[in-house]
């Protein structure tokens, strides 16, 4: 064997030195979920800001806050996820999986950069145990709860009428419709493509890029692709008449006609051969 006692008594007291040197320097749980949250929420929206904080400061640093980071365990937190399935309710009564099981992601990302950087040898939260959590039923209206929908609104609301038609044609949810821009309407190949949709900002509304930076192409039947036509026309005379002209940058649904006219960039994607409906 290669070296000598002396060496290898030396090496583990400087591997212990380096233990200690860890667990000084990782402090309690509370630091380490201000500092995780301070530096990750900085790109998040502002409704994953409201829930991670909600999580912190209702379950993780009342039940594990006051621990060091280092001496936590897989135990300790598996015993926080039966404490809170049992009792986690401000009345004493136990909290749904669902929300058990969003414990256990922030303090599962909470904990993965602790140990890149030095403060734990191990994440304990990486072979704890939350509920496990069925997918929700998921019951979308029927042919005939649509159709009805459609039949009340085409003689009540054409714009809501026309808005809801494309949510039924095209399956967008509302934020990518109202994100929607007459450039990414292509009548020629009776195609639309959705890359932008309208999130909650700080300020406001913000229009931002779908989360994986991707745009889709969606097919449009005939009848709908007529009832953008005839939308194009109203919203076509609402800027003339308010002066403005509308613009292929504008919003498909909007009430402002300085809006639908829109002065803001061109979406990042190319249409082919956009041109009004």
């Amino acid at each position: 064997m290669r070296g000598t006692k002396r060496y290898a008594t030396a090496r583990l007291a400087e591997f212990v030195d380096e233990a200690g040197y860890a667990r000084v320097r990782a402090g309690t749980v509370a630091d380490l979920l201000d500092r995780w949250f301070a530096t990750a929420s900085l790109t998040w929206s502002p409704s994953t800001v409201r829930e991670t904080r909600s999580v912190i400061e209702c379950h993780l640093k009342p039940l594990l806050g006051h621990l060091p980071v280092a001496k936590v365990t897989t135990v300790d937190v598996d015993d926080i996820y039966r404490h809170l399935l049992t009792a986690g309710k401000a009345d004493g009564t136990g909290l749904e999986p669902a929300t058990v099981s969003r414990v256990h992601g922030v303090l599962h990302r909470a904990f993965t950069p602790s140990a890149s950087l030095g403060w734990v040898w191990l994440n304990p939260v990486a072979n704890a145990s939350p509920p496990r959590v069925l997918p929700p039923e998921v019951r979308p209206p029927t042919v005939e709860q649509v159709t009805a929908l459609l039949d009340d609104l085409e003689h009540r609301d054409h714009e809501l009428f026309t808005f809801v038609r494309l949510a039924a044609a095209t399956g967008a949810r509302r934020s990518q419709l109202l994100g929607l821009r007459w450039a990414e309407l292509d009548a020629d190949h009776s195609a639309i493509g959705f890359c932008r949709a309208f999130v909650d900002g700080q300020h406001g509304p913000v229009l931002r890029a779908t989360k994986n930076h991707r745009s889709y192409r969606v097919s449009i039947d005939a009848g709908t692709l007529r009832l953008l036509a005839v939308h194009w026309s109203r919203a076509n005379s609402r800027a003339r008449a308010a002066g403005v002209e509308l613009s292929m940058s504008g919003f498909v649904f909007s009430d402002d006609p300085a809006r639908a006219a829109a002065m803001a960039p061109q979406p990042r994607h190319e249409v082919v051969h956009p041109r009004p409906p």
